[in-house]
């Protein structure tokens, strides 16, 4: 009998839920409901399976993997540099993530917004949208496009930063 696609996706889901139970029990513990839990596992499923997946095959293998179903929503290329960048160091992201009636580029580590800001941008409209985002609790960083094309480093470094410092 021949092994499906489905059938591997399954065994890794049961491995990946058998290591995952105990960070399960630490978010009901403080008070998580089941959405956020399920949604807490599928990002690490995702996470682990792009581990598992760099293990097998080829780091560009990946990396194309990746970018053919970010292109799909991004703006820009320099959001799909910056998400095979978080995926590479780690970072708990959600890309193009809905808050309200707008949408965020990146939504770090669950609290923190980072917009990558074209020359196309209004200023007053992104006023009005990081100071609703601010009110629901979130910080919002904006990098403009050019320092973030050319800065790749400086700007993933001042994000671990913010990681690490916050109370979140």
């Amino acid at each position: 009998m021949a092994i499906t696609t489905n059938q591997i996706t399954q065994k890794l889901r049961l491995e990946f839920a058998d290591r995952f139970m105990p960070v399960a029990q630490g978010l009901r513990d403080e008070g998580q409901d089941d959405y956020e839990i399920k949604k807490c596992f599928n990002d690490f499923v995702k996470q682990e399976s792009f581990r598992f997946y760099r293990i097998k095959h080829a780091p560009q293998t990946i990396c194309d993997s990746v970018r053919r179903v970010l292109s799909q929503d991004a703006d820009s290329k320099i959001e799909i540099k910056y998400c095979e960048i978080f995926y590479r160091e780690m970072i708990p992201f959600e890309f193009q993530y809905k808050i309200g009636k707008f949408r965020a580029d990146f939504l770090i580590d669950k609290w923190l917004v980072f917009e990558i800001d074209g020359p196309q941008h209004d200023k007053n409209y992104d006023a009005r949208r990081d100071s609703y985002m601010r009110k629901l609790g979130y910080e919002v960083f904006r990098v403009p496009a050019w320092l973030a094309s050319t800065s790749y480093d400086a700007v993933v470094s001042e994000i671990k930063e913010l990681i690490v410092t916050s109370k979140h």
